[in-house]
């Protein structure tokens, strides 16, 4: 089902700049790498990314680099949008357009990270100023765990707590794998448009930690790990 390559997913807005900055980055330090970015159609600057995913001509390393234009839909459901798009990679990579690639060949680094069913996510840190190391937050995904979920980030979670709903479903079936020594600079560029109120999320987050809907998740995830056995 699987190809032995690395779809990187992101959904960008407004920044055409800072995601070509990302581009270059990635495409520099990897080797088997599509590109997959959504814009919303509402996106005054939706033009300059269609110029800048123009395959084999300004990034001529990637045998993919695609835009797509839909309803603004955020970053969460953007990412599900695009993995299901583009259907049978053996890891996802989760991007944002103010990261920054610093890991040479990370691609080969954390597909080779993966277990032999596809079925993790894969973590490492983003370095921000200097040697200081943040939490894990930057996330790559087997193509069979995007397969048995038949998503990537929890539709009802903004962006901010990605990250703790990751962690919570990977370790929830002893799946979670940390690269420490990997790592991507985060120029952070916050986005406040659309962001709901930092009390509002937490309480999302609760309700789906605490939900079947969380369960049977995890059970999905098992029922692919012993069906791989």
């Amino acid at each position: 089902m699987c190809n032995g390559r690395v779809a990187v997913l992101c959904p960008t807005r407004g920044k055409p700049e800072l995601f070509e900055h990302f581009l270059d980055t990635v495409e520099f330090n990897s080797s088997i790498v599509d590109v997959f970015a959504y814009v919303a159609d509402d996106d005054p600057k939706h033009n300059d990314y269609v110029q800048l995913c123009k395959t084999g001509k300004r990034h001529p390393g990637f045998r993919e680099c695609e835009v797509h234009f839909g309803p603004p839909l955020g970053y969460g459901r953007g990412t599900n949008w695009l993995a299901l798009k583009h259907p049978g990679y053996s890891l996802y990579f989760t991007g944002e357009d103010d990261y920054e690639c610093l890991g040479k060949n990370w691609d080969k680094i954390t597909l080779n990270a993966l277990p032999p069913d596809e079925i993790a996510c894969v973590s490492c840190h983003y370095n921000n100023v200097g040697n200081t190391q943040c939490d894990t937050h930057v996330a790559s995904f087997g193509g069979r765990w995007v397969t048995a979920l038949g998503y990537i980030s929890p539709p009802c979670l903004h962006h901010a707590w990605m990250l703790q709903a990751w962690n919570a479903l990977s370790e929830s079936v002893n799946r979670r794998i940390i690269l420490p020594d990997l790592l991507w600079k985060h120029n952070g560029i916050s986005v406040t448009e659309g962001v709901p109120p930092f009390e509002v999320d937490t309480a999302a987050y609760a309700k789906w930690r605490h939900s079947q809907d969380f369960e049977n998740d995890v059970a999905k995830l098992a029922r692919a790990i012993a069906e791989f056995k």
